[in-house]
Parts: structure tokens; sequence; C-alpha cells
């Protein structure tokens, strides 16, 4: 079969990889019919692993499609089954205290694993996927929920979600996302969901402010962004921010936009290789910080429904859909920013 990898200097191409296998007995694969890239997979097509020291591996971590094989102590995902893949899987013990509280994502057993981050676990822009632990990470796609919903349930639309959670967005008080990518904008829809009645969206693309100027929030460049901001709420700032760049100047912009005791919550994954902190000013204005990976299903129960009743409409993000063959054209339609482009569905299909 075929699939986008990682060749080290040279980045990302579209080649022939060894079809997949299960591997063991709790195992499956699945065809993929659509897949897309996440900013985390930006790191590949710039010839940088920091994952791994892997080369030549499959990439991706984000794909829907249909269950084909599957392990002999397989119970409930069947082939035929239409499921979609949680990014990051993990494998829980079941028996610690925080398994039984309903946290097996804290779980200090369990064993957690990224697709496309190396040898270990190939990525899912291919045209299939091993799936570990398939009762677990392979599920039914809902009810009520297209295949771009779907595709973005994944990954992207559940951390922008973890995002405004971990910020504390109240009903009737100001936010802010700082990176309008897919993740931030996503971000700026749900903001308002969480209640906010004021959102500034600041990023230095004017494509992107646009976007997110049409769901209703007050965009800015980042060069005037802290001025604006100031004036606008008479010097209070922002109770909430959401970093969804995380690099440093991101992180540092947050600080000076939050309120005192503001919440900054950072769901941004930077390339660079080291990033600073403010931490003179966090200590003078008592900022909490929060920042963690996201466990994906954790937040399908509150999100799904959103979907389901039209509440939310992330699907908007998509931008481009190309064949997976065209997978290197995708990568520099979204890592140069060609043709306004935002996130891309990868259809293996075409």
């Amino acid at each position: 079969m075929k699939g986008m990898v990682f060749t080290g200097d040279e980045g990302v191409r579209y080649q022939h990889i060894d079809d997949p296998t299960v591997q063991d007995s709790k195992g499956a694969i699945v065809k993929v019919s659509h897949c897309s890239i996440c900013g985390s997979d930006t790191q590949f097509y710039h010839g940088i692993n920091n994952a791994s020291e892997d080369t030549h591996f499959c990439i991706g971590h984000e794909a829907i499609g249909e269950i084909v094989e599957v392990g002999s102590d397989v119970k409930s995902a069947r082939p035929g089954d239409k499921v979609m893949l949680s990014g990051l899987t993990s494998e829980p013990c079941g028996k610690c205290a925080n398994c039984w509280a309903g946290r097996p994502f804290y779980c200090h057993k369990q064993v957690l694993g990224i697709y496309g981050t190396g040898l270990a676990m190939p990525g899912t822009q291919a045209e299939a996927v091993h799936v570990p632990n398939a009762d677990k990470n392979a599920t039914l796609i809902p009810d009520g929920v297209s295949n771009e919903q779907a595709l973005l349930l994944t990954d992207t639309l559940p951390t922008a979600f973890f995002g405004c959670d971990n910020a504390d967005i109240r009903p009737g008080s100001r936010a802010a996302i700082v990176g309008l990518g897919p993740i931030g904008l996503m971000a700026v829809e749900l903001a308002f969901v969480f209640g906010a009645t004021e959102v500034f969206a600041i990023d230095p693309v004017a494509y992107r402010r646009d976007k997110a100027a049409a769901m209703g929030a007050i965009s800015l460049h980042p060069e005037e962004a802290l001025e604006a901001i100031a004036e606008s709420t008479d010097g209070e700032m922002v109770h909430s921010v959401i970093d969804a760049a995380g690099r440093s100047s991101s992180i540092e912009l947050a600080a000076n936009i939050a309120a005192n005791r503001g919440v900054i919550s950072c769901v941004g994954i930077s390339h660079e290789p080291t990033v600073s902190f403010p931490q003179i000013l966090s200590v003078v204005k008592s900022l909490t910080f929060r920042s963690a990976l996201t466990y994906v299903p954790m937040t399908w129960p509150r999100l799904i429904p959103l979907l389901q009743h039209d509440t939310i409409s992330p699907q908007n993000v998509f931008s481009h859909r190309l064949p997976l063959s065209e997978g290197e054209r995708a990568y520099q339609l979204f890592c140069e920013r060609e043709d306004s482009a935002l996130k891309i569905i990868l259809d293996t299909a075409s």
C-alpha cells in the first residue's frame, strides 16, 4: 500500500509502505477512508523529528475508516464497522483509583501511544492502519455525525474543547484565543458555546482573522492586541486565554493580555527547541497556566451532542480536499499557507 512517509532530511513523501498486520489478539486493521493533516505533523514536512529517533515511517494521527480484520480477542469491534480513531491511544489498567474514578487517562500503569511518531506505531495517513486494543481505540462513528466531523473528533476538535474547558470560560466573561489555525478557530466557536460574550481572536495571518471575525470574534493582529484589548476592556483584560500556538511569543502575549488571576490554557505545540516562560509577569498577576495532552475520548460525551444538534459547525475549518496521492502537495499548501489553506482532508479512495 501507499502512505505519507517521514524520510528524514527530505521531509514528507508519498511512498510505498508495508501493509499493516494484526499485531496481537486485541488489534484490528482499519481501511482508512479519510485522514487529515494536523499542525503537529508539520515538523516532519520541515525534516524535524522530535518525537522519535526512527526515520522512514508513516505519519499522521487523524483518521476514520472501516474495520476489515480483527484479532481473536476483539469483542465489540467488527469487520464492516465505520469507525473513528482517537489520535492518542491508551490501554489503562482498569483497577487503579483513577480508573475506578472514571479518569483512565491518568492511570499511571497505562500504555499510551500516538500514531505516526515512529516505527513502533505507524501513522494513519495511509490506505490502512493497525489499531491496538481495538475495542477501546476504534469507536463507531455516531449517528448524526458526518465524516468530516468524525475526522475532527479524532484530535483537533477535542483539543480545542479541552483548551476552552481548561481556560475556565464563564458565562458572560471575556475570552481570547492566540493562534488561529484549525484548533484556534474551533476554540473561537467553542468559547461562545462555553458562554463567553466577547472573544478576541489573535493571529498575524489576515485570512485566519477574517474567518474568526465571521464567527463573531474581535480579530486582532498580535502587534495591536495588547493595546486594543486594554482599551476595549478599560484595562481589565481577559480572564480566559487559550494559547493555540505554543510559541514563546504567543505565551508572552497570552500573559500580557490576561487579567489579574486569569487562566491561560496552552494547547499549542511549538517546534522551537526551547520555549521561554514569563515567570515574573505570571507571579505579579497571579496567573494560572494549564497544559496537558488531550485524552480525546473523554471529550466525546460533551462534544458529540453539540454536533448532532448543529450547535457547532467545526467542519467549516476544512479548506481543501485532496486525494492521498497528492499528500505532498497538501503538506505544501498547509505548511506554506498557500491558497488560504486551513485544514486539509486526504481522501484515500480518490
